[in-house]
């Protein structure tokens, strides 16, 4: 008789078959040199000059979704939850399935204490783009550390393994420890 253990393999928890639907919008090479200005700007925390500029694409091009959502993650930076979440919110307003901003949508409600309406951020995310790795770790951290929904922060956590290729050791451990706190009934 064989006595080599059976290996188990889990189905795979991402399964998309569809397009990425930010792949759509098309951006000019004066727009991306833009941004690449404002990423600048922002690493060196020049948040006044990046609003500025930013404010500028926006008048440019006012149909696009990003700008707005660029705004969100500078208010975020500042601190200033309100002008963040107003700023998001014209960009979903703009394009409904920005999975990017609907996710930073969450992360602002998290931010200002209001999880359920953070979870339902993180839920339409994935629902727009399964694969959007970021959406699914958002969603893990908000159920583990926030909700004390232990199952959900298990299978958004390998969600997110899953889709970088289990390159994150941080969130390797997560794993575990969420698994072993299962196993003790918490």
């Amino acid at each position: 008789m064989d006595q080599t253990p059976e290996v188990v393999k889990r189905a795979p928890l991402i399964v998309f078959n569809g397009k990425d639907p930010m792949s759509k919008v098309k951006i000019n090479s004066e727009i991306r040199e833009l941004y690449s200005q404002i990423g600048g700007l922002i690493k060196l925390k020049k948040y006044k000059k990046s609003i500025t500029l930013l404010n500028t694409v926006k008048t440019r091009y006012p149909q696009l979704s990003g700008p707005d959502y660029q705004l969100a993650r500078v208010y975020y930076r500042q601190g200033d939850l309100e002008k963040a979440l107003v700023a998001v919110d014209a960009s979903i307003a703009k394009n409904q399935r920005n999975y990017y901003s609907v996710n930073f949508r969450g992360v602002v409600l998290r931010s200002q204490g209001k999880f359920k309406q953070a979870k339902e951020s993180y839920l339409k995310a994935i629902a727009i783009y399964p694969p959007y790795p970021n959406a699914h770790l958002n969603l893990g951290v908000l159920a583990d550390i926030y909700l004390g929904e232990l199952k959900l922060a298990l299978v958004q956590y390998q969600s997110y393994m899953e889709l970088i290729g289990n390159k994150d050791k941080d969130v390797a451990n997560w794993v575990i420890e969420i698994e072993r706190r299962i196993k003790a009934g918490g």
